[in-house]
C-alpha cells in the first residue's frame, strides 16, 4: 500500500501499531491530512487510536480497514467521525478512491490510472 500511495504522489508516514501511530501523528500532525488505520491492532486498537487522534486534530480525515465489521463497531466509528470503512483485503484502486473522496479530490477517471 505504501508504494502504491507514494507512486500516486502522497507522502506517507507509517506505524507498526496504534501507539506508534499516535507518536508519528504527534510529531508530524501538521503534515498529515488523512490517517488510514486498521481496526484491530496490538495495544491501542483503531477506535482507541482515532479517539486519541481527535485530541490532536478533531478534523483529521480517517479511513479504517477491517476484516470484520459489526453494526456496533460501525456505530462507534460514526461517532468518532469516520466516514469510510474498507473491508480487507482491499485493492490499491479502492484505497485511492477512498482517499480522494475523503480529501475532496478528483476521482480516478479510469481504472488504469493507477
Amino acid at each position: 500500500m505504501q508504494r502504491s500511495l507514494e507512486k500516486s504522489g502522497y507522502k506517507i508516514f507509517t506505524a507498526e501499531d496504534g501507539e506508534q501511530g499516535l507518536e508519528v501523528f504527534s510529531r508530524h500532525g501538521d503534515e498529515i491530512r488523512l490517517v488510514i488505520t486498521d481496526m484491530a491492532m496490538p495495544g491501542i486498537d483503531g477506535p482507541g487510536m482515532i479517539s486519541a487522534l481527535r485530541k490532536f486534530d478533531k478534523d483529521v480525515k480517517v479511513i479504517c480497514t477491517s476484516g470484520l465489521t459489526t453494526h456496533s463497531s460501525m456505530e462507534s466509528l460514526a461517532t468518532l467521525g469516520v466516514e469510510t470503512v474498507l473491508s480487507k483485503p482491499c485493492t490499491s484502486k479502492t484505497i485511492l478512491q477512498a482517499i480522494k473522496k475523503a480529501l475532496g479530490e478528483q476521482p480516478l477517471a479510469h481504472p488504469t490510472d493507477l
